[in-house]
């Protein structure tokens, strides 16, 4: 019977985890990263939005999307630009300090035509 009541809680807890929001799913995530890792995430999503949003350079590459990622291993987070440039798909980068630059990701292997 003890088994049974453990495997229930368990569920109950992981299904809670699913029907988290967006936000409550990512302190989760940032939370587990934080335990695996034993490094301590300084910068929330918000707070890396803000300084995207604070930054010139950024600012001056287009608009951010509100797609973002954060990277466990350089600790930074990521933000989509959008922006028109032929080959590109540029993303707002955020260190834990709050710098910030712009990653062009451009792809150097586009076709040439020829007439």
């Amino acid at each position: 019977m003890k088994e049974l009541s453990a495997i229930f809680i368990a569920l109950f807890i992981i299904s809670a985890g699913c029907l988290a929001s967006p936000s409550e799913q990512n302190n989760i995530q940032q939370i587990s990263i934080q335990q695996n890792l034993k490094i301590p995430i300084t910068l929330t999503d918000s707070g890396a939005m803000e300084a995207a949003k604070a930054s010139s350079s950024c600012r001056s590459a287009g608009n951010l999307s509100g797609t973002y990622a954060y990277n466990e291993v350089s600790r930074t987070w990521s933000f989509d630009i959008t922006t028109y440039k032929v080959g590109c798909a540029p993303i707002c980068v955020v260190y834990h300090n709050k710098s910030s630059y712009v990653n062009w990701r451009c792809n150097t292997n586009l076709p040439t035509y020829e007439s």
